[in-house]
C-alpha cells in the first residue's frame, strides 16, 4: 500500500538459495518494492537477488532493476486470450472483467495499451497472446490516421513504454510452427503498430487474415524474431494490397520467423 524496503546498508546470504519474499499488498506494475536509502546505499544491484516475489497464481511476477539501480519495483507479462476456447491450462479473456494476469487475461491488446497508459510508467512490458485472438489489433499513438477511432487513454509512446515484447503465451512445437498469435478476419492489419519511438518485438507468433500482417508507422525499430510467423493475410483494402509487412516508418530487423502465402488477391503474391 505505498510502503517499500528502504536498504541502508549491504545484505548478506546465508545461501545462495536465501531470498526474503516480499508480498505487496497491490500488484501494479512499476511498484516500488526496494530502494537505497540513496545515503549509505545508492546502488542495490547487487542485492536483487535477495529478494523474491510471488502471487501464488502463476502470473509471473518478478522483481526489476530501476534504470540507475537505486530501486526494484514489480512487473508481469500482461495475458491476452480469446474470449471462448482459450488453450488448455489458460482462462478465456474478457476486456470487462480481466485484469491482465494469466489467471484473468484481457481479450485484445488494444485493451493493454489502455493499463499500459494508465500506469504512465516506460517499463519494458511483455504481451502473452494464448491461442488465436481475432479482430485488428492496435498499439497506437497520438493523432493516429489510419486507426482513427482510438481512445486518448490508450496512447502509448516514450512517457509510457519502455518497449513492447508480444510473444505467444506457449512454446514453440518441434515443427517450429507458433501456436498463438491474431487471426484479423477483415480487410485491416492483424497488427497495426504506431506508438512513437517505442520498439517493438515479435516472437513465437502468427499474424494472419489480414489486409496486411503487420503494419508499422512508427519512428521505432522493430524486431522479427524466431517463431513469428506472418502468413496468408490476402484481404485488399482500397489501395492497400495485401501484403505480409508493410513499413510507413521505423526500422526492420528481421532475425528469423517466415513471411510467406501473403496474397494481393487469390491469384497473385507480394511480399
Amino acid at each position: 500500500d505505498g510502503k517499500k524496503i528502504k536498504l541502508s546498508g549491504p545484505l548478506t546470504k546465508h545461501s545462495s538459495t536465501d531470498k526474503l519474499k516480499v508480498i505487496p499488498n497491490t500488484y501494479q506494475r512499476g511498484n516500488v518494492i526496494v530502494e537505497a536509502d540513496g545515503t549509505n546505499i545508492t546502488d542495490i544491484s547487487a542485492f536483487k537477488d535477495c529478494f523474491d516475489i510471488d502471487d501464488g497464481m502463476d502470473n509471473e511476477w518478478a522483481c526489476c532493476l530501476s534504470a540507475d539501480n537505486s530501486k526494484l519495483f514489480v512487473n508481469a507479462p500482461y495475458f491476452v486470450a480469446p474470449a471462448s476456447s482459450a488453450p488448455s491450462g489458460y482462462e478465456n479473456g474478457n476486456d470487462s472483467t480481466g485484469d491482465g494476469t494469466r489467471e484473468y487475461p484481457y481479450e485484445s491488446i488494444y485493451r493493454v495499451t489502455s493499463d499500459i497508459h494508465y500506469n504512465n510508467i516506460a517499463l519494458d512490458y511483455t504481451i502473452k497472446v494464448a491461442g488465436t485472438i481475432t479482430g485488428s489489433q492496435h498499439i497506437v499513438k497520438s493523432g493516429d490516421s489510419v486507426y482513427t477511432d482510438y481512445s486518448a487513454n490508450n496512447v502509448i509512446n516514450t512517457d509510457n513504454a519502455a518497449s513492447i515484447t508480444i510473444i505467444g503465451a506457449r512454446d514453440l512445437p518441434d515443427d517450429g510452427k507458433p501456436l498463438d498469435g491474431i487471426s484479423c478476419g477483415s480487410a485491416m492489419p492483424a497488427l497495426y503498430f504506431s506508438a512513437t519511438g517505442v520498439p517493438l518485438t515479435l516472437k513465437n507468433i502468427y499474424l494472419t487474415d489480414g489486409c496486411t500482417g503487420l503494419r508499422v508507422s512508427s519512428s521505432a525499430p522493430v524486431y522479427i524474431e524466431e517463431g513469428t510467423e506472418i502468413k496468408e493475410n490476402s484481404r485488399a483494402n482500397g489501395s492497400y494490397l495485401a501484403k505480409g509487412i508493410l513499413m510507413t516508418g521505423g526500422t526492420l530487423y528481421i532475425k528469423g520467423g517466415e513471411i510467406h502465402d501473403n496474397r494481393m488477391s487469390e491469384s497473385g503474391y507480394t511480399t
